[in-house]
Formats: structure tokens, C-alpha cells, sequence
């Protein structure tokens, strides 16, 4: 009798602790659900939202069905910033940007996000898309200096000088930059300093390089202010100056060892041109903007009185730039100084 009796405790106790299992596991799932829709929602929107970019015109079917499911995905967790991103997306596909950055104000990395995206499209020479990304930044933050920075150089790439100005002076007001920003105070300047070259300001653009650099060291800083001497003030001195410190900062970047051979043709010094243009060659494959570099090369050569040489390295231009007239000119001037030996 006291056998069954404990026997019947016994499955008691288990009966028990499975119930209590089962409703530990029923609340952890009740906890879980918002949290499990909610990432449901969100994948189905970036399905929809990535069909609709991959059309070639945004499909409106697509984008509405997008808008419904980060907003399912937001109203089971308000929290979940990668929907919200997705909805702000929708938005700004739509037309809408004010909606679209009132989703971003409540999106956790939403501002590194556009500027990231201004960069890509400047990196591509999109000036138009990186505009209208770091727009879309400002918006999100109008006291950001990275923002104000970023328009600033779309505009430049733009043509939009003045504008381009008023942006980079605002971004040196503010000095807000988000933490770990590619962009600071120097590019500010490095910035303005390549608005006035465009404007052949050349005192003013040597003046913001100069102080940028104050700030921080920047090899293509260094680089522009050779080329403004060497091109535009003929001072071959302080050219060749700049170009061995843009090198000394990078020394495996070809295109600091082309810009110092040019150098060196001008001043007629053309071994040290063929040193430094040889240099070049060899620390990069040149694609079709390496005609540069072999009209340099011929030019060296020809000084030299190499005379095949230079030809041989005219026809790797021309191989690149068949339609270079300058190039063609070049070739048959060495060919007939050959031809007269």
C-alpha cells in the first residue's frame, strides 16, 4: 500500500514540474512573440523593398506591400531600428521625404547610414545621389558638421561653388563630426581649398591646404598644392617639395611618383623623371587612365635623345587614348628625330 502511495507521489511530482514546464515555455514564448513578428514583418518588407529597387523603375505594388510590413514589423516591437530604416527607405522611394526622415529621427545609426550612402554615390561621381543622401543627412541632423561636409563636396562635384563654400564654412562652425568620421576639421578645409582652385583662387586655395595641414597631414593635400605650383605658378622648386612629402605620407600611391616626374621634365632633369616615372610603372597595373603616364615617359625619353624609346612609350599612350591627337603629334616627332640619326 505505502509502494502505490509513493508511486502516486511520484507521478504527482512529475505531473507538476511538466506543467510548470510547459507554462515556463508558454510565457517565454508569449515574451518572445512581439520580438519574432516583428523580425517576420521586417524580412518580408526587405523582401518587397528589394524586388521593387531591383525593377527597373520602383514597382508601386512592391513599395505599398513594403510599407505594410515594416509597419506590422514597428507596431509589434517600436524598437526595432532595421525596420524602421526600411520604412524610411519606402518612404523616401515614394517621394516622401519628410516621412522618411521622421522614421530616421527614431532609427538607431540612421545619419552614419546616409552618409555612407552620400559616399558611395560621390566615390561613383554621382554628385546629384550623394547631394540628395547628404540632403536627406542634414535633415536627420542639421547641426552635423559630417552632413554639412558631405553637401559641401556634392555640391563642388556639382559645379555649385558658392554653395559649395557656404557648407564647408558651416561644417568648420559647428565642429560636430560623429565620432570615427572619415571627414574633420582639415578636410574642411582641404575642401574649400579645392573650391577656389576650381575658382583659380590660387592664393586662397594654397592658404586653406596650408591650414589644413596644420591640422593633420594629408598626402593628396600635399599633392594638389605640387600641381597648383608646378601648373599654375611654375614654381618647380616648391613643387617638387610638396610631391616628396605627399610621397613620404604614401609611398606605394603611383600617381605622386607621375605627378614628380612631370616635374622633372619641366625642369629638363630627365633622368630623375624617368626614375620617378619608372617607379610608377611598376607599383600598379595602369588601366586607360595610364596614357598620362607614358605621354610622360615619352617625353622623358625624347629629352634624352632616346628616340625609340619615346616611341615605344607614345604607342602605349596612343594603345590607351587612340584618339590623342597631342599623342600622334608626339610620335611622329619621334620617329622623324629616329629616322634623321
Amino acid at each position: 500500500m505505502e509502494g502505490v502511495q509513493r508511486r502516486s507521489r511520484l507521478l504527482s511530482s512529475r505531473k507538476i514540474a511538466t506543467l510548470l514546464l510547459a507554462l515556463t515555455l508558454a510565457i517565454a514564448i508569449l515574451a518572445l512573440r512581439p520580438t519574432l513578428a516583428s523580425s517576420w514583418y521586417q524580412n518580408l518588407g526587405y523582401l518587397h523593398l528589394t524586388k521593387a529597387l531591383l525593377a527597373q523603375e520602383p514597382g508601386a505594388e512592391e513599395l505599398a506591400s513594403a510599407q505594410i510590413s515594416f509597419a506590422q514589423a514597428v507596431s509589434w516591437q517600436d524598437g526595432n531600428s532595421r525596420a524602421r530604416w526600411g520604412l524610411g527607405q519606402v518612404y523616401h522611394q515614394l517621394g516622401d521625404d519628410v516621412a522618411a526622415v521622421e522614421q530616421w529621427h527614431r532609427t538607431e545609426g540612421a545619419l552614419p547610414r546616409l552618409l555612407t550612402a552620400s559616399d558611395a554615390a560621390f566615390k561613383a561621381d554621382d554628385y546629384a545621389e550623394a547631394l540628395d543622401q547628404a540632403l536627406l543627412a542634414l535633415a536627420v541632423d542639421p547641426n552635423s558638421s559630417s552632413a554639412h561636409y558631405r553637401t559641401g563636396e556634392a555640391y563642388r562635384g556639382l559645379g555649385q561653388l558658392d554653395r559649395a563654400l557656404t557648407d564647408h564654412q558651416r561644417a568648420k562652425q559647428l565642429n560636430s563630426f560623429l565620432p570615427g568620421d572619415t571627414a574633420d576639421l582639415a578636410s574642411c578645409y582641404f575642401g574649400e581649398a579645392r573650391v577656389y582652385a576650381a575658382q583659380e583662387n590660387w592664393d586662397a586655395a594654397i592658404w586653406h591646404y596650408e591650414v589644413g595641414l596644420e591640422l593633420r597631414p594629408d598626402a593628396g593635400a600635399y599633392a594638389a598644392l605640387g600641381n597648383i605650383y608646378h601648373y599654375r605658378l611654375r614654381d618647380l622648386e616648391s613643387a617638387e617639395s610638396y610631391l616628396r612629402q605627399a610621397i613620404a605620407l604614401e609611398p606605394t600611391a603611383a600617381w605622386w611618383y607621375v605627378a614628380l616626374g612631370e616635374v622633372y621634365v619641366t625642369h629638363e632633369n630627365y633622368d630623375q623623371a624617368l626614375a620617378e616615372l619608372q617607379t610608377a610603372v611598376e607599383l600598379r597595373q595602369w588601366g586607360s587612365e595610364g596614357a598620362e603616364v607614358y605621354v610622360a615617359l615619352g617625353r622623358a625619353y625624347y629629352g634624352l635623345g632616346q628616340y625609340d624609346r619615346a616611341m615605344q612609350a607614345y604607342q602605349e599612350a596612343l594603345g590607351l587614348e587612340p584618339d590623342n591627337l597631342a599623342v600622334q603629334q608626339a610620335l611622329a616627332e619621334a620617329h622623324r628625330h629616329l629616322g634623321g640619326e
